[in-house]
């Protein structure tokens, strides 16, 4: 017997599950002195990974030193699934599609030195040797010397996969105790464990909030000033930065809240030193805060939707709860960077190239800061609202998430192997959620964008409609009554979404100066009048002989 599995039967096919899949004896019997780590690598490949047949990617670790009876190989912090050695054993971690965020099941395949048995299990989190993670930062993740098969395109974009690969936003708040005032962002991010696209996007989103004008607090795993140990999230860290802003902000601030790191199926998001944030917990914080405040939420995590349940009961203060995907379903990081496997489905056409091809990061959230850094000068200017520039952002973000535009692609791709992979069978793709308080209110008042005729245009045909374009949707039914034309003339109303469209029962006059007005009568679906009347004219052709 290679090893002695000990699992809490409790956690069976819970998030943090684990089980045996394979165990195995050669055909072939291995020799004395037993099984050489290039011997273990070849068994590996031939018998579990198995590259000529092989249809999805991932990447192979093996920890270079054999494991010595007594050893313990464990899911990162779920102590109760141990994997104990009663023999020399080499130890391989193969991570089945890596561009997922945790928790997705990953292999842990054990082969033994002396006789070369091997023994599968299938756990959803990176190992830890002893109570250390193994392969849990961006350094040890990356480091291509664990490697003993991959799918990674060398001459990837995202070679630039080294922690100083990328800029860190310089920008900080100085001191824990600021007093909040104007517009607010709180930025937790959890343990990445190796998946860089949860620091990038992390970073993209701090970059983002100081574009809009916000003044940032960012809580983050990586600290570079041991004074700044209150940045650090832990459970006192995230409660005490909670406590500070729920005394300071005020009604009418704007308070952007951004959560990431890897995420179990209870929607609990991993944070430091054991600690995981579960929605319920920052429930119970941000209850705290005033009503009044404008308050969003992004959470960028596995399983997240889980969240909204959890935050929308606070509606007249939280308005907007965006999640990378439902309860459900799985994260993804940036996955058409840098995959053989991905790049060939795509070259045959199974599935589609990504929509935004050059961004990084987590899909979920890269479409989304972009979006929303077009609106940042509106936004600023005060053109439009915190609510109205998520309302717009979020309509486009979706079709620029590689992972949610191949849903069909990518949930046939992993539940393609059942007999392997049946954790992720049933546990659906990446699919963005987005939540609106009804008690949001909308107080940017429509505009007329345009209108045909034009204002002054001569020669207007005797049979045209007149239409009249405007900045959102409207109430229809006061927007027609604010319509008036003279000389008067009777015609029915229709509409293509936010264009009202006239058009006159008979012809217009030849000849004729048309005068045309929408009163500030009119009004949009939030309530909001048109700040003025908004009148022009047209000149009609001249009649014909």
């Amino acid at each position: 017997m290679i090893l002695a599995v000990v699992i809490v039967v409790a956690l069976i096919g819970a998030s943090m599950g684990g089980y045996v899949l394979i165990s195995k004896l050669l055909k072939e019997k291995i020799k004395p002195p037993g099984v050489a780590a290039d011997e273990a690598i070849q068994i590996l490949l031939d018998n579990i990974i198995k590259p000529d047949e092989l249809d999805y990617d991932l990447i192979a670790f093996m920890w270079p030193e054999l494991l010595n009876p007594g050893d313990t190989i464990t899911p990162h912090d779920i102590p109760g699934h141990a994997h104990i050695m009663e023999d020399n054993t080499w130890f391989f971690w193969v991570n089945d599609f890596p561009f997922i965020m945790f928790s997705h099941p990953t292999r842990y395949v054990f082969i033994d030195a002396l006789t070369g048995n091997y023994t599968v299990a299938i756990e959803d989190w990176w190992p830890q040797l002893n109570g250390a993670d193994l392969w849990g930062t961006p350094d040890e993740f990356w480091n291509k010397g664990y490697w003993v098969y991959s799918t990674y395109v060398e001459n990837s974009p995202t070679n630039l996969i080294s922690p100083g690969g990328f800029a860190l936003a310089n920008s900080r708040r100085t001191s824990d105790n600021d007093p909040p005032d104007g517009n607010w962002a709180l930025i937790i991010e959890g343990d990445s464990g190796g998946v860089l696209d949860i620091e990038r996007s992390a970073r993209q989103w701090h970059d983002l909030m100081e574009k809009l004008g916000f003044d940032v607090t960012h809580l983050e795993p990586d600290l570079w000033v041991a004074e700044e140990s209150w940045r650090y999230p832990t459970e006192t860290n995230i409660e005490n930065i909670m406590d500070i802003f729920s005394k300071g902000l005020k009604p009418c601030n704007n308070f952007s809240i951004y959560i990431t790191g890897h995420g179990g199926t209870d929607g609990a998001v991993r944070m430091m030193d054991g600690f995981s944030l579960t929605p319920e917990k920052f429930s119970e914080w941000i209850c705290k805060i005033e009503n009044g405040v404008h308050i969003s939420v992004t959470v960028a995590a596995c399983y997240s939707g889980k969240w909204i349940d959890a935050l929308k009961k606070w509606d007249k203060k939280v308005e907007i709860i965006y999640t990378a995907t439902d309860n459900d379903s799985v994260g993804y990081g940036d996955e058409d960077h840098g995959w053989e496997k991905f790049r060939e489905a795509i070259d045959s056409g199974d599935a589609k190239p990504d929509p935004n091809p050059d961004d990084v990061g987590l899909e979920a959230i890269s479409g989304l800061v972009e979006d929303m850094k077009a609106l940042a000068d509106n936004f600023k200017r005060g053109d439009i609202s915190w609510v109205k520039l998520w309302q717009e952002a979020i309509k486009t973000a979706k079709e620029k998430d590689a992972v949610f535009q191949n849903s069909e692609f990518f949930k046939k791709w992993t539940e393609s192997h059942p007999d392997l992979y049946s954790p992720c069978s049933g546990r659906g793709v990446e699919n963005p959620q987005e939540w609106k308080s009804d008690k949001v209110r909308d107080i940017i008042p429509p505009k007329v964008v345009s209108t045909s005729p034009e204002n002054g245009q001569e020669n207007v045909p005797v049979d045209t409609a007149i239409t009249v374009t405007f900045s959102e949707a409207m109430n229809k039914t006061l927007t027609q009554q604010a319509f008036s034309i003279y000389p008067s003339i009777g015609g029915e109303f229709s509409w293509s979404e936010n264009t009202l469209i006239f058009t006159p029962s008979e012809k217009l006059i030849p000849e004729t100066i048309y005068g045309v007005m929408i009163s500030t009568e009119a009004m949009d679906r939030a309530g909001n009048n048109l700040e003025e009347n908004y009148i022009w004219s047209f000149f009609t052709q001249v009649q014909k002989i």
